[in-house]
């Protein structure tokens, strides 16, 4: 199951970029970079893929010098806010499918920090 727009309104790992930035946790330039990365993509001016392509780019120059350990504490944290991002028909939607015997799927392209919780608050057996 896509997560982004289908799951949750929205990019949950764009939000996430937004709380680190504000806990001093994602570099400025790469966090400046995001934004205009996305209005560019909201424009049409590129395409998914070249949108995807550069985010991961900046995510990582984002992150880069700052400690694991950090970054999944802040993760957890700011979870307990992103939860409001979900529809709330998500947890259903998910449980519906497992009652039916499907092995449940998440995908996105959003950072592994985030779609680990994401996996476990839906109920998802991959992600």
């Amino acid at each position: 199951m896509d997560i982004d727009g289908t799951l949750l309104k929205g990019f949950i790992t764009f939000e996430f970029a937004e709380y680190l930035h504000g806990k001093k946790l994602f570099k400025d330039e790469s966090y400046q970079s995001q934004l205009a990365l996305m209005e560019t993509f909201k424009k049409g001016k590129i395409n998914q893929s070249e949108a995807v392509s550069s985010w991961l780019n900046f995510w990582g120059e984002g992150l880069a010098g700052f400690k694991q350990e950090e970054i999944l504490s802040a993760a957890t944290d700011f979870f307990e806010i992103g939860k409001k991002l979900f529809f709330p028909s998500s947890q259903k939607l998910v449980s519906k499918f497992k009652d039916k015997n499907y092995v449940v799927v998440g995908v996105s392209a959003g950072a592994i920090e985030m779609m680990s919780l994401v996996k476990d608050y839906l109920g998802l057996d991959y992600m």
